[in-house]
């Protein structure tokens, strides 16, 4: 109902974020190498949060096309990021029903940030995406602490959770955590 009708639930903020990244957006299209521009978010209004998001979907000629293609490619893409968060119940929590990982994991659908953030073209689903995948494999490597070996686990934690911190610099405060999870 809210992307139907351009509903913005964070009374204006995502909807301004919009505008703010999409110049952004169009300009690391045009040329990468703005990012390595020193003050480039003074020098041309550009924002200043880490831009992994950015240039990922600076990529895609296709959503650079439009503004409408970019809201309708990443509402649809919104919509998968409970169904990484069941992969984790899952994953995480094997003996409960299947009924309820799936109700406990729809509950995203609900939450204002979510619907804002995805409606909107916002990075936090981008990071969301990320974050979940480096907790599914924290859970793989619990569950494999056997295997005292290195593996591919804690490579992927590693990796997603550097994306996920690269996309949104707040969840860099997760890496302690797991670099004690990995010890």
């Amino acid at each position: 109902f809210s992307f139907i009708f351009k509903i913005d639930i964070s009374n204006g903020g995502s909807s301004r974020d919009l505008y703010y990244h999409w110049d952004y957006i169009k300009a690391l299209n045009e040329n990468l190498k703005i990012i390595l521009e020193n003050n480039h978010h003074v020098n041309n209004t550009y924002p200043q949060h880490f831009p992994l998001h950015h240039i990922i979907i600076s990529r895609f000629n296709y959503l650079i096309i439009d503004q409408k293609n970019y809201l309708n490619f990443f509402f649809i893409f919104s919509l998968f990021l409970p169904v990484i968060f069941y992969f984790c119940l899952d994953n995480r929590f094997p003996e409960i029903d299947y009924k309820k990982k799936v109700f406990i994991s729809s509950l995203v659908y609900f939450l204002p940030n979510y619907q804002a953030s995805s409606i909107w073209g916002n990075s936090h689903i981008t990071s969301l995406f990320f974050f979940l995948g480096s907790l599914y494999f924290l859970i793989n490597l619990k569950k494999n602490d056997k295997d005292k070996k290195v593996n591919l686990n804690i490579f992927f934690l590693v990796f997603f959770m550097a994306c996920a911190a690269y996309t949104r610099q707040y969840y860099v405060i997760f890496f302690p955590y797991l670099f004690i999870s990995i010890l």
